[in-house]
């Protein structure tokens, strides 16, 4: 074995041994990938798992009483508020709250803004959730899970070493370079495999890890997770060619020839999604608010 692969594998252990200090799959981000998976699953059970936690609650209230839904007398209950907001929408706002708020309070970073984050991994949820609508994806609450969460390695990175991860964002910056690819030059790994051992950790189904593991690495993809490793290949696309925050470099990925041949999202299709996600900019704005 090389002396490069020994350092990469004592990289990794450390790395892995880190992630295990991170806390434990939320409850109600776990409920809701179970709703996800199963479509007899009730979503008024879903509901009250998701009404219990008061910081989800808080944001769904201050969400549906935003100037965005007009209720002028204002909303203070919760379960009238879903009705307001829509159920979808509280699902999104309950896995914001539950994961990304949560995970991120923990980074530490001077480089990368963690409001422009929300704001891309919001605007990539969204993104999958009209992809998967276009290609008649029957789990479209799995596709907003792929696009909402597949960067989370960049939360883990922060917090395994809060300075290695500003460098390689500087770099990025600084050389015009993916930095998937300064990560790697940095850390010996790169937010995709943090990301998979995050997912690891908190027991997520293979095919949720896939679209983490392996939105910049399509070719490496086994085939029966290419769907939703390419679901979040192009929600990652759409939200930074669109200009929705900031995910820690300017490049905008180019779309892997297999979105087209195994998707059927051919050019046409691609920017009717790009449009629909310009109307959503006034509710990803809201929506943000909602979780701060």
């Amino acid at each position: 074995m090389s002396e490069e692969s020994d350092e990469q594998l004592i990289s990794k252990r450390r790395a892995i041994q880190k992630i295990a200090l991170l806390p434990s799959i939320p409850v109600v981000f776990q409920k809701i990938i179970e709703t996800s998976s199963d479509p007899t699953a009730s979503a008024h059970d879903l509901e009250k798992t998701i009404v219990k936690d008061q910081s989800i609650s808080a944001a769904i209230l201050k969400l549906a009483n935003s100037a965005y839904y007009g209720y002028v007398r204002g909303v203070d209950d919760v379960e009238r508020a879903v009705i307001i907001i829509g159920f979808n929408t509280a699902v999104s706002i309950a896995i914001s709250v539950s994961v990304l708020k949560s995970l991120s309070d923990k980074m530490d970073s001077q480089e990368f803004s963690r409001e422009d984050f929300w704001i891309h991994t919001i605007a990539s949820g969204e993104a999958a959730r009209i992809l998967a609508q276009k290609m008649n994806y029957e789990f479209v609450s799995r596709a907003y899970i792929i696009g909402l969460i597949h960067d989370i390695g960049k939360v883990v990175l922060s917090f395994i070493d809060p300075a290695e991860f500003d460098d390689a964002v500087f770099e990025a910056r600084a050389v015009g370079k993916p930095l998937y690819v300064c990560e790697n030059e940095i850390f010996n790994f790169n937010h995709q495999d943090a990301g998979q051992w995050l997912g690891e950790k908190w027991q997520l189904p293979e095919n949720i890890i896939a679209g983490i593991q392996y939105h910049h690495n399509i070719d490496s993809c086994p085939e029966n997770f290419i769907t939703e490793a390419l679901i979040g290949h192009t929600a990652n696309h759409i939200a930074k060619s669109a200009k929705f925050g900031n995910s820690g470099d300017e490049l905008v990925p180019d779309l892997h020839p297999f979105v087209e041949k195994k998707l059927k999202l051919n050019s046409k299709k691609i920017e009717a999604a790009k449009k629909e996600m310009e109307k959503s900019r006034e509710v990803i704005d809201n929506f943000l608010q909602a979780i701060q």
